[in-house]
């Protein structure tokens, strides 16, 4: 269901490009601060923050002793891993054999769409069901 009078603003947002997170990484060896380097890139100061501690490494120097760099390689690294990993998974796959029953049903048997969602069935690979609305977005979608 659409809402015609949403009150909600389309996002304007980008994801940085390397070419940007190269540019922090210059800004950050000169020693220039984050709200700076935000104002002088267009971005917010906090996500100059993120991208800084998304790319930072913890480095030894010749002494032994730890300090910690960004290196704009690292920061897309993990910002590609993360992006791998943020979609929701869908429930129509995790449930792949509950819907051939309900396909089976529905097409072979005549069954209403209505009559499966309310049902559980006893079978282990079988038990899950889904709400009146997902069904019909499915049925929608072929």
């Amino acid at each position: 269901m659409t809402q015609p009078y949403s009150n909600t603003e389309e996002r304007t947002f980008t994801h940085l490009t390397e070419m940007e997170r190269g540019q922090i990484a210059a800004y950050l060896d000169e020693g220039v601060s984050l709200r700076e380097i935000g104002r002088r890139m267009g971005r917010d100061a906090s996500t100059i923050s993120r991208e800084k501690n998304r790319g930072s490494v913890q480095q030894i120097d010749t002494n032994c002793k730890t300090y910690t760099t960004y290196y704009p390689d690292a920061g897309v690294r993990v910002y590609e891993e993360n992006r791998e990993n943020c979609c929701g998974h869908s429930t129509m796959a995790a449930a792949r054999d509950f819907i051939e029953f309900a396909e089976e049903k529905i097409l072979g048997d005549e069954w209403s769409p209505d009559v499966i969602v309310g049902m559980r069935i006893g079978r282990s690979n079988l038990t899950m069901s889904f709400d009146r609305k997902t069904y019909y977005n499915w049925i929608d979608e072929g």
